[in-house]
């Protein structure tokens, strides 16, 4: 599955993000790939999560996304921790 259906699914997403990113909606800076995996890792544990243990809805999940990233002091806290996590995980 992973070989078919993910490489599509990326190149998929990187196409609307790069749309996205013309249109201003992105910063120019951003690498679009980079994007595209990252909401694929929060989509698919999405599903994990619901499929597990419930207690969560496509509202519920927006909503908490949005108070992650639309808090400077959060931004600043939370964006540094990622890309440690990430960068260990590629190690």
């Amino acid at each position: 599955m992973r070989e078919a259906v993910l490489p599509g699914i990326i190149s998929a997403t990187i196409s609307r993000l790069l749309t996205w990113q013309k249109r201003g909606d992105i910063r120019s800076e951003a690498k679009p790939a980079n994007i595209a995996k990252v909401m694929l890792s929060f989509f698919l544990g999405y599903v994990v999560q619901s499929a597990m243990i419930g207690g969560i809805n496509p509202d519920t999940a927006a909503k908490g996304f949005e108070g992650i990233i639309s808090s400077q002091l959060g931004l600043r806290r939370w964006s540094r921790k990622y890309v440690l996590f990430f960068q260990n995980l590629a190690d």
